[in-house]
């Protein structure tokens, strides 16, 4: 197949396109810097959001699929509608759990789940927008496919932690300090990772049965919260210490790094994804949280240009363990 990739140079759309060029695909790759030297790979630079240039760039093009994973809101999805509505085959999107409204009306959490419809957690609210404008062009006929990922770790993942402190959470446990955890740690969730999550976008292609679907695509490798820490103390052969805050308290500290935490996090994140493995049957998840977070550690660890601290966040952890500490002894000094 043809097929144009947008974005393809984060965590998940390098897996993509590696994915796509081994199974034989002729690849055209569109984004604003990324230089890729791969076989059946065709790179065009430019900003998709300059959407003047992007119908130039595309005037005359057709493609089997068009896989968008640089979709964050409604105008991203209506300048990529616009452009290939009538120059593509299928359309992929990338969303997210994170447009889902919550509390989630079933457990596991289905495709039919509602979506998010307030504007307390913007990330969710926009890819929940982007979803309500792409499903009413599903209505109208067009050849359009929806993926909703849930947490994903990759290679060049930035957001791992609570704090989001990537390297810096290991530098922690290396130097045994106590490691902030969201809530009581015992929140069920599943880490996803972007090797697997690359079989449910190329999966989707050239199939009629994925048109004007949309799907759910997660591991089912189920944990805590509490796990993701004690698997990387392991992977490093420390045994971290855990301090476990109120997410609602985290969120008082600093709304914008915890609105994530408090508006998806706090939920248990599991998913149902009999849809996508019923459709797509080659959606089969090989990373468990230890094989994955082996890879992630592994990446920190010897590429020296993630050993960088975020000083702020060094001193907001230290605080914030410190208060723990704190209330900590003030609890016990109630059993007199």
């Amino acid at each position: 197949m043809t097929v144009l990739l947008l974005g393809g140079s984060g965590v998940i759309g390098r897996e993509v396109l590696k994915l796509l060029v081994s199974k034989g695909h002729t690849v055209t790759l569109f984004n604003r810097s990324s230089n890729v030297n791969m076989e059946n790979v065709t790179v065009i630079h430019g900003n998709k959001r300059n959407l003047p240039e992007f119908q130039e760039l595309f005037k005359d093009s057709h493609y089997d699929a068009v896989i968008d994973l640089a979709c964050y809101n409604e105008a991203d999805a209506r300048g990529t509608v616009q452009v290939f509505s009538n120059a593509a085959d299928q359309l992929v999107f990338s969303s997210s759990i994170a447009a889902y409204k919550r509390p989630y009306e079933h457990q596991p959490v289905r495709e039919d789940n509602p979506l998010m419809d307030v504007t307390v957690f913007d990330y969710g609210f926009q890819k929940a927008e982007m979803e309500r404008y792409l499903q009413f062009e599903i209505q109208k006929g067009l050849p359009i496919t929806i993926i909703r990922p849930s947490q994903t770790y990759g290679i060049g993942t930035p957001n791992v932690g609570c704090l989001r402190n990537n390297y810096g959470l290991l530098a922690r446990m290396k130097e045994n300090k106590p490691i902030l955890v969201n809530g009581d740690g015992r929140n069920p969730w599943v880490w996803t990772f972007a090797p697997d999550l690359a079989k449910a976008f190329v999966g989707v292609l050239g199939k009629e049965c994925c048109l004007g679907q949309v799907y759910q695509a997660t591991s089912d490798d189920a944990h805590i919260w509490d796990d993701l820490y004690l698997t990387i103390g392991d992977i490093l052969g420390v045994k971290p210490t855990l301090y476990h805050v109120p997410t609602d308290l985290l969120y008082l500290a600093k709304p914008d790094l915890f609105a994530h935490l408090v508006y998806e996090k706090t939920y248990c994140g599991l998913f149902d994804n009999s849809k996508i493995k019923r459709d797509v049957p080659e959606f089969v998840c090989e990373y468990d949280l230890r094989r994955g977070m082996e890879m992630i550690c592994n990446w920190f660890l010897t590429d020296e240009r993630q050993h960088v601290l975020d000083p702020e966040k060094v001193e907001f952890e230290d605080r914030v363990c410190a208060l723990y500490e704190k209330w900590r002894d003030e609890m016990i000094s109630l059993r007199a």
